[in-house]
């Protein structure tokens, strides 16, 4: 099971405007998440941080500065560095400031194409 990226901007009548593309495997943003909200502090990425905690957060031009500056950050578990990796990649697809959300991919609904390429 993985877990897709959903960007979506503020004027948009659509729930997935750009996306959902394939982010990690489950476990994989779970590890994140967990990495995120274990060791950054929120007050320097409340952006990532507000994504790992509750899967959604407004302005992706700050969740890309935010994640950039982590992404090179020694001691990070592989996978959390890949899950870091694949993000920062994905939020180039969408408009700037739009709002980002993770998605389970069986929570998509059948009407929806999601890029689901690992």
């Amino acid at each position: 099971m993985g877990m897709l990226l959903a960007l979506t901007g503020k004027d948009d009548d659509s729930e997935y405007e750009d996306g959902p593309f394939f982010l990690a495997s489950s476990s994989a943003w779970g590890a994140c998440a967990k990495w995120v909200t274990d060791t950054l502090p929120e007050e320097d990425f409340p952006t990532l941080t507000e994504l790992a905690q509750t899967g959604e957060c407004d302005g992706t031009d700050a969740l890309a500065v935010e994640v950039g500056g982590v992404v090179d950050v020694a001691g990070k578990p592989d996978g959390v560095a890949a899950t870091l990796e694949a993000l920062l990649d994905l939020l180039g697809m969408g408009d700037a400031d739009e709002t980002a959300a993770i998605v389970d991919e069986d929570d998509v609904p059948d009407d929806v194409e999601a890029d689901t390429d690992a």
